[in-house]
């Protein structure tokens, strides 16, 4: 079962997608890819310590590099830093 959080598509600071795709001729689905981005807002990874009050003192502006996560029937989860995942620039865990 899944969780009511994750089924509502946002859990842990990110928002995640399925998208299957189907066969017209079978009307089954064939393949499918699944994404996990962060939201807007989001200042560091939920699973990381926050940054320190030196840190955020040192650095008040930081550049967001949040990770991207992506998967697909293949089973591989692959990331991609500060922008979407992109068959371009899919680096697996």
């Amino acid at each position: 079962m899944v969780d009511d959080n994750l089924a509502s598509g946002v859990k842990g600071g990110y928002r995640f997608t399925y998208a299957p795709i189907w066969d017209a001729k079978t009307h089954t689905n064939i393949r499918y890819t699944a994404h996990a981005d962060p939201l807007p807002g989001l200042q560091y990874e939920p699973w990381l310590d926050p940054p320190s009050w030196w840190e955020r003192l040192l650095h008040p502006h930081p550049e967001k590099k949040l990770r991207h996560f992506s998967t697909n029937q293949s089973g591989v989860i692959c990331y991609a830093v500060g922008k979407e995942v992109s068959e371009d620039n899919c680096t697996p865990l």
